[in-house]
Protein backbone atom coordinates (compact mmCIF):
# COMPACT_ATOMS: atom_id res chain seq x y z
CA UNK A 1 0.00 0.00 0.00
CA UNK A 2 2.40 2.25 0.86
CA UNK A 3 4.60 1.93 -2.05
CA UNK A 4 1.66 2.16 -4.18
CA UNK A 5 1.02 5.62 -2.86
CA UNK A 6 4.48 6.71 -3.41
CA UNK A 7 4.22 5.37 -6.92
CA UNK A 8 1.41 7.96 -7.38
CA UNK A 9 3.39 10.58 -5.46
CA UNK A 10 6.41 9.96 -7.63
CA UNK A 11 4.25 10.31 -10.83
CA UNK A 12 1.70 13.57 -9.45
CA UNK A 13 4.98 15.77 -8.02
CA UNK A 14 6.37 16.69 -11.41
CA UNK A 15 2.86 17.83 -12.84
CA UNK A 16 2.19 19.63 -9.66
CA UNK A 17 5.63 21.66 -9.76
CA UNK A 18 4.88 22.31 -13.87
CA UNK A 19 1.52 23.60 -13.44
CA UNK A 20 2.62 25.69 -10.45
CA UNK A 21 5.50 27.11 -12.43
CA UNK A 22 3.11 27.98 -15.33
CA UNK A 23 0.45 29.54 -13.17
CA UNK A 24 3.70 32.22 -12.21
CA UNK A 25 4.75 33.05 -15.24
CA UNK A 26 3.56 34.49 -18.75
CA UNK A 27 4.63 34.81 -22.04
CA UNK A 28 4.38 37.45 -24.46
CA UNK A 29 6.53 38.38 -27.73
CA UNK A 30 9.00 35.62 -26.53
CA UNK A 31 9.85 37.08 -23.22
CA UNK A 32 8.96 34.70 -19.82
CA UNK A 33 7.99 37.13 -17.27
CA UNK A 34 7.27 36.18 -13.13
CA UNK A 35 3.26 36.75 -12.78
CA UNK A 36 2.75 35.81 -8.94
CA UNK A 37 -0.92 35.63 -7.76
CA UNK A 38 -2.32 38.55 -6.40
CA UNK A 39 -2.89 38.54 -2.56
CA UNK A 40 -3.17 34.88 -2.88
CA UNK A 41 -6.03 35.20 -4.98
CA UNK A 42 -5.92 32.00 -7.11
CA UNK A 43 -5.00 31.68 -11.46
CA UNK A 44 -8.61 30.25 -12.00
CA UNK A 45 -7.71 30.37 -16.06
CA UNK A 46 -5.73 27.39 -16.28
CA UNK A 47 -7.89 25.20 -14.52
CA UNK A 48 -11.04 25.38 -16.78
CA UNK A 49 -11.74 27.79 -19.47
CA UNK A 50 -13.45 31.00 -18.93
CA UNK A 51 -16.86 31.66 -20.07
CA UNK A 52 -17.50 33.79 -22.73
CA UNK A 53 -19.28 36.10 -21.04
CA UNK A 54 -16.69 36.62 -18.52
CA UNK A 55 -13.75 37.32 -20.79
CA UNK A 56 -16.24 39.21 -22.97
CA UNK A 57 -16.58 41.39 -19.77
CA UNK A 58 -12.80 41.65 -18.98
CA UNK A 59 -10.93 41.02 -22.35
CA UNK A 60 -11.19 44.21 -25.26
CA UNK A 61 -10.54 43.45 -28.38
CA UNK A 62 -7.07 44.96 -28.80
CA UNK A 63 -5.48 43.44 -25.93
CA UNK A 64 -4.95 39.25 -25.71
CA UNK A 65 -5.41 38.13 -21.83
CA UNK A 66 -2.43 36.89 -20.22
CA UNK A 67 -4.33 35.45 -16.87
CA UNK A 68 -7.00 35.74 -14.59
CA UNK A 69 -7.70 35.38 -11.18
CA UNK A 70 -10.62 35.24 -8.46
CA UNK A 71 -12.34 33.05 -5.84
CA UNK A 72 -13.98 30.53 -7.71
CA UNK A 73 -16.52 30.01 -9.24
CA UNK A 74 -15.78 34.07 -10.73
CA UNK A 75 -18.53 36.01 -11.31
CA UNK A 76 -18.91 39.47 -12.33
CA UNK A 77 -19.18 41.59 -8.63
CA UNK A 78 -19.00 38.38 -6.94
CA UNK A 79 -15.56 39.10 -5.63
CA UNK A 80 -12.60 40.95 -6.85
CA UNK A 81 -11.07 39.77 -10.19
CA UNK A 82 -7.79 40.38 -11.27
CA UNK A 83 -6.61 39.87 -14.36
CA UNK A 84 -3.45 40.71 -16.91
CA UNK A 85 -3.46 42.00 -20.42
CA UNK A 86 -1.33 42.67 -23.10
CA UNK A 87 -1.75 44.62 -26.22
CA UNK A 88 -2.28 42.12 -29.05
CA UNK A 89 -0.13 44.83 -32.12
CA UNK A 90 3.20 45.34 -29.72
CA UNK A 91 3.72 41.86 -28.35
CA UNK A 92 7.16 41.62 -30.32
CA UNK A 93 8.19 44.88 -29.03
CA UNK A 94 10.60 45.65 -26.61
CA UNK A 95 10.45 49.32 -24.66
CA UNK A 96 12.85 51.26 -22.80
CA UNK A 97 12.87 53.61 -20.05
CA UNK A 98 12.49 56.60 -22.20
CA UNK A 99 9.79 54.69 -24.75
CA UNK A 100 7.61 53.91 -22.39
CA UNK A 101 7.66 57.34 -21.48
CA UNK A 102 6.55 58.83 -24.43
CA UNK A 103 3.59 56.31 -24.96
CA UNK A 104 3.14 57.42 -21.09
CA UNK A 105 3.30 60.96 -21.52
CA UNK A 106 0.55 60.74 -24.64
CA UNK A 107 -1.96 58.44 -22.59
CA UNK A 108 -1.60 60.93 -19.63
CA UNK A 109 -2.94 63.98 -22.07
CA UNK A 110 -5.69 61.77 -23.10
CA UNK A 111 -6.93 59.91 -19.86
CA UNK A 112 -6.27 62.99 -17.69
CA UNK A 113 -9.12 64.70 -16.93
CA UNK A 114 -11.97 62.58 -15.77
CA UNK A 115 -15.35 62.07 -18.03
CA UNK A 116 -18.79 63.47 -15.74
CA UNK A 117 -20.25 60.69 -14.54
CA UNK A 118 -23.84 61.40 -14.99
CA UNK A 119 -26.23 58.22 -15.80
CA UNK A 120 -24.20 55.83 -17.44
CA UNK A 121 -25.88 53.25 -19.72
CA UNK A 122 -25.69 49.72 -19.93
CA UNK A 123 -22.72 48.55 -21.84
CA UNK A 124 -20.73 52.36 -21.52
CA UNK A 125 -17.23 53.32 -19.42
CA UNK A 126 -16.66 56.45 -17.88
CA UNK A 127 -12.81 57.59 -17.04
CA UNK A 128 -12.52 59.00 -13.85
CA UNK A 129 -8.76 59.62 -14.45
CA UNK A 130 -5.48 58.83 -13.73
CA UNK A 131 -4.45 58.66 -9.94
CA UNK A 132 -0.88 57.35 -9.80
CA UNK A 133 2.12 57.30 -12.25
CA UNK A 134 5.94 56.64 -12.03
CA UNK A 135 8.87 55.72 -14.19
CA UNK A 136 7.43 52.02 -14.81
CA UNK A 137 4.09 52.34 -14.89
CA UNK A 138 0.40 54.57 -15.35
CA UNK A 139 -2.35 54.26 -12.75
CA UNK A 140 -6.39 55.03 -13.90
CA UNK A 141 -9.92 53.96 -13.05
CA UNK A 142 -12.74 53.77 -14.79
CA UNK A 143 -16.64 52.68 -14.24
CA UNK A 144 -18.61 50.75 -16.78
CA UNK A 145 -22.14 49.37 -16.23
CA UNK A 146 -22.17 45.67 -17.39
CA UNK A 147 -24.46 44.53 -20.04
CA UNK A 148 -27.21 42.95 -18.49
CA UNK A 149 -28.85 39.09 -19.66
CA UNK A 150 -32.27 40.74 -20.89
CA UNK A 151 -32.76 43.94 -22.53
CA UNK A 152 -35.01 45.54 -20.29
CA UNK A 153 -32.22 45.52 -16.97
CA UNK A 154 -29.43 47.73 -15.71
CA UNK A 155 -26.30 46.25 -15.94
CA UNK A 156 -24.52 46.13 -12.52
CA UNK A 157 -22.04 49.21 -12.48
CA UNK A 158 -18.24 48.42 -11.62
CA UNK A 159 -14.79 49.90 -10.76
CA UNK A 160 -11.78 48.61 -12.49
CA UNK A 161 -8.88 49.64 -10.98
CA UNK A 162 -6.27 49.44 -14.05
CA UNK A 163 -2.75 49.76 -14.98
CA UNK A 164 -0.20 49.92 -17.74
CA UNK A 165 3.18 49.19 -16.91
CA UNK A 166 6.89 48.54 -18.55
CA UNK A 167 7.63 44.93 -17.51
CA UNK A 168 10.74 44.28 -18.16
CA UNK A 169 10.83 45.90 -21.31
CA UNK A 170 7.13 44.34 -22.40
CA UNK A 171 3.98 46.61 -21.69
CA UNK A 172 1.56 44.63 -19.20
CA UNK A 173 -1.69 46.19 -17.81
CA UNK A 174 -3.07 45.02 -14.77
CA UNK A 175 -6.59 45.37 -13.78
CA UNK A 176 -9.07 44.60 -10.54
CA UNK A 177 -12.84 45.03 -11.37
CA UNK A 178 -14.96 45.23 -8.61
CA UNK A 179 -18.77 46.44 -8.00
CA UNK A 180 -18.57 49.74 -7.83
CA UNK A 181 -21.27 49.89 -4.65
CA UNK A 182 -20.49 49.82 -1.93
CA UNK A 183 -17.75 53.33 -2.02
CA UNK A 184 -15.09 51.33 0.18
CA UNK A 185 -14.92 48.78 -2.65
CA UNK A 186 -12.78 51.65 -4.92
CA UNK A 187 -10.36 52.52 -2.49
CA UNK A 188 -9.69 48.91 -1.77
CA UNK A 189 -9.36 47.66 -5.54
CA UNK A 190 -7.06 50.64 -5.61
CA UNK A 191 -4.71 49.14 -3.11
CA UNK A 192 -5.10 45.37 -3.93
CA UNK A 193 -3.80 46.40 -7.54
CA UNK A 194 -1.06 48.80 -6.14
CA UNK A 195 0.31 46.00 -3.94
CA UNK A 196 -0.13 43.36 -7.18
CA UNK A 197 1.62 46.19 -9.69
CA UNK A 198 4.44 46.26 -7.11
CA UNK A 199 4.99 42.81 -6.42
CA UNK A 200 5.45 41.91 -10.44
CA UNK A 201 7.73 44.50 -10.83
CA UNK A 202 9.38 43.20 -8.11
CA UNK A 203 9.44 40.00 -9.64
CA UNK A 204 11.28 40.67 -12.83
CA UNK A 205 14.48 42.34 -13.63
CA UNK A 206 14.90 46.32 -13.01
CA UNK A 207 17.34 46.71 -15.73
CA UNK A 208 15.24 47.33 -19.03
CA UNK A 209 17.07 45.91 -22.20
CA UNK A 210 19.13 47.96 -24.37
CA UNK A 211 17.60 49.17 -27.18
CA UNK A 212 19.69 50.70 -30.58
CA UNK A 213 17.19 53.24 -31.97
CA UNK A 214 16.99 55.98 -29.15
CA UNK A 215 12.95 56.71 -29.41
CA UNK A 216 10.63 55.18 -31.20
CA UNK A 217 9.23 55.61 -34.52
CA UNK A 218 6.16 57.62 -35.05
CA UNK A 219 4.68 54.22 -36.47
CA UNK A 220 5.43 52.00 -32.98
CA UNK A 221 4.06 54.90 -30.96
CA UNK A 222 1.12 55.18 -32.69
CA UNK A 223 0.53 51.46 -32.93
CA UNK A 224 1.57 51.09 -28.95
CA UNK A 225 -0.65 54.23 -28.30
CA UNK A 226 -3.91 52.78 -30.25
CA UNK A 227 -3.57 49.12 -28.93
CA UNK A 228 -2.89 50.56 -25.33
CA UNK A 229 -6.55 51.66 -25.79
CA UNK A 230 -7.60 48.12 -24.67
CA UNK A 231 -6.91 48.99 -21.44
CA UNK A 232 -10.04 50.74 -21.69
CA UNK A 233 -11.79 49.02 -24.81
CA UNK A 234 -13.81 52.01 -26.68
CA UNK A 235 -13.74 53.87 -23.75
CA UNK A 236 -10.68 55.99 -25.19
CA UNK A 237 -12.17 55.89 -28.57
CA UNK A 238 -15.49 58.06 -26.56
CA UNK A 239 -13.48 60.62 -24.81
CA UNK A 240 -11.35 61.20 -28.40
CA UNK A 241 -14.93 61.57 -29.69
CA UNK A 242 -16.04 64.00 -26.87
CA UNK A 243 -13.09 66.25 -27.11
CA UNK A 244 -13.39 66.66 -31.04
CA UNK A 245 -17.11 67.83 -30.26
CA UNK A 246 -15.60 70.04 -27.42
Amino acid sequence: MKTWILGIIAVSLPWTLAMAEDAATITTGGRTLSLPDPQGFPRVDLVEPLSKDLEAAVTSSGNRLLALYGTPPVTIGGGPIFHAQTPKGTEDIIYSTQQFQEVISSLTTLLGDPVSQGDIANGDSHSLGIYDQGEHHLNFATLRRQDPKAEDEEGLLTYVAASMNNVHGKAINLYCLVAAEPESNRALAREQLATWQQTVLASNPTAQPEVIEPSMTPMQRGAMIGTAAGLLGALIGLLVLKRKKA
